[in-house]
């Protein structure tokens, strides 16, 4: 696996990490009923 495969793949892991963290504070707040 070259370097720049792996780095991808990090910056891939690290975005969908973020989306997901932005999804879950979303529907807390929609759950909670805080717009």
């Amino acid at each position: 696996m070259k370097i720049d495969t792996i780095w991808l793949i990090i910056g891939f892991v690290g975005q969908a990490a973020f989306g997901m963290r932005f999804l879950v504070q979303w529907l807390y707040s929609e759950k909670y009923g805080r717009s």
